[in-house]
């Protein structure tokens, strides 16, 4: 077979197709690979054929999402049958493992550490996931959310000048002890409360040029701006800031990713880890979203900043349901993430789950950039007619010919003892159809089960590079038998 020639590492075959064409490393690594199929379609008892395949090449790490209940456990499953059990770090209140996401962006080393406003992003990114539901409402304005992080870029200057930690409670306290009218800031209730002591010691803190005008203007804004905004502007900021914070500050979030650490992403990717984040949606509502979103945002930002060297590993996200993970930044991270040796394997019902998972008026065009991203497709059998003629215009047109005609009979003459001859007319036209048209794509492709011999059929579109059949497009089949 073609492969056996090439000795490149990235060239290693993961996961054979059909006899003649193979998913490398290489091909994996340039941005990973997406599935669409309906409820049912077999999509995920196939693809952890792959997962395993991902598994068994043994110089990966891998952050899967867990979206059902009990999904763990096929991990499990697939750890053990791979030879690596010992690499999983199963992340669920149940287990020991816990990651301070707010307080490892300040703390961190290397480049760009410690910035402002690179832990004022990652909050606001757990905000959009808070208020994912007003947003498809259409209740979460974008003033709201330039004040929102305003407020938290200047709150996260102040704790780190003070030499405060980072954590969901003292963005709480320090919101809440700051001064809300002028006269207040000359009571010594107040010049004893946490806002004031923050400010005090940021003060008195020897700081560069940079720090110096960072501290004025979020000084300025917290004791001189906050307390002249009208009393209903404050509150509406507020709402939307203590109502994220508020989640991370209680429960089992507070407890696992806001309070202390005993793994970092950075480490589990080098050390080749499987990190399982057994925390669905389902059983644990908004706080389950923010466990899975939290660790994949710090996942991207550490793949995007190591250094590749040739024993650098393969890191993979793994999201099956992935319209409850998405996010914009996956878009910025699919672009970039091939040099980094990244990649991420995203599996969907349709296109319509993303619109509703990413509502406004940029969301269509996000949901295109971060498709186009994506250096594999796989359609397994489609559940709505939208999803199925996208991936019909996908896989492109091709020139047909198609032929008519008909039979035209002879007028009926009753005295003619011979009756005239009918003529025959044909005709010819070319034109471009779909090389696989959408209902193919929702009618035509087997979904396993006893009734298909457990046989499940699937598209395979890959981008740039052609197949063994000369066509950006393969039809590849999966036995469930071997899930």
């Amino acid at each position: 077979m073609f492969w056996r020639k090439r000795t490149h590492p990235l060239d290693k075959p993961l996961f054979c197709w059909d006899g003649y064409n193979a998913l490398t490393v290489r091909a994996l690594l340039a941005g990973g690979l997406h599935a669409f199929g309906a409820t049912g379609s077999g999509k995920t008892s196939s693809l952890i054929q792959l997962a395993r395949a991902i598994l068994a090449y043994g110089d990966s790490s891998m952050l899967v999402l867990c979206a059902k209940r009990g999904e763990y456990q096929d991990w499990l499953r697939a750890a053990r049958m791979t030879g690596r059990q010992r690499d999983v770090v199963l992340v669920t209140p149940k287990e020991q493992w816990r990651f301070n996401m707010f307080g490892y962006e300040a703390s961190r080393q290397g480049e760009g550490a410690g910035v402002a406003q690179n832990v004022t992003r990652f909050i606001m990114e757990l905000r959009s996931v808070v208020f994912r539901e007003s947003e498809q409402a259409g209740g979460d304005s974008q003033q709201w959310k330039r004040q929102d992080e305003q407020l938290i870029n200047y709150c996260v200057i102040v704790l780190q000048l003070a030499s405060e930690e980072i954590t969901p409670a003292n963005l709480h306290e320090l919101i809440l002890s700051a001064p809300v009218a002028g006269e207040q800031m000359r009571e010594e209730s107040w010049r004893a409360g946490y806002c004031n002591q923050c400010i005090s010691r940021a003060f008195h803190r020897q700081k560069t040029e940079i720090e110096e005008h960072d501290f004025k203007h979020a000084a300025d804004f917290l004791t001189r701006l906050w307390p002249k905004m009208a009393d209903r502007t404050r509150s509406s900021i507020m709402a939307g800031t203590m109502a994220t914070l508020a989640v991370c500050n209680t429960g089992i979030i507070r407890e696992m990713f806001a309070h202390r650490t005993n793994f970092t992403p950075a480490g589990a990717i080098e050390e080749r880890k499987i990190v399982v984040v057994d925390m669905p949606p389902d059983e644990y509502g908004v706080l389950g979203a923010v466990a899975n979103i939290g660790l994949k945002y710090h996942w991207q930002r550490d793949v995007l900043r190591r250094e590749i060297t040739p024993r650098s590993p393969l890191a993979c996200i793994w999201g099956d349901e992935s319209s409850l993970w998405v996010t914009p930044s996956d878009t910025h991270y699919l672009s970039r993430c091939r040099s980094y040796h990244g990649c991420m394997v995203y599996i969907c019902q349709g296109l319509n789950n993303y619109r509703e998972a990413l509502p406004g008026d940029k969301a269509e065009a996000g949901i295109e950039a971060m498709l186009s991203n994506f250096g594999h497709k796989l359609f397994f059998s489609l559940g709505d007619h939208h999803t199925a003629a996208w991936v019909s215009e996908l896989c492109g047109k091709e020139l047909r010919q198609f032929a008519g005609g008909g039979l035209q009979h002879a007028p009926h003459e009753p005295f003619s003892p011979v009756g005239q001859p009918s003529q025959y007319s044909s005709s010819f036209h070319e034109q471009y159809e779909y090389v696989i048209q959408p209902a193919e794509f929702m009618n035509g492709l087997r979904t396993g089960s006893p009734v298909n011999n457990y046989m499940v059929d699937a598209v395979l579109v890959r981008s740039g590079v052609p197949f063994s059949t000369g066509l950006p497009l393969l039809n590849v089949s999966f036995d469930q038998r071997k899930s």
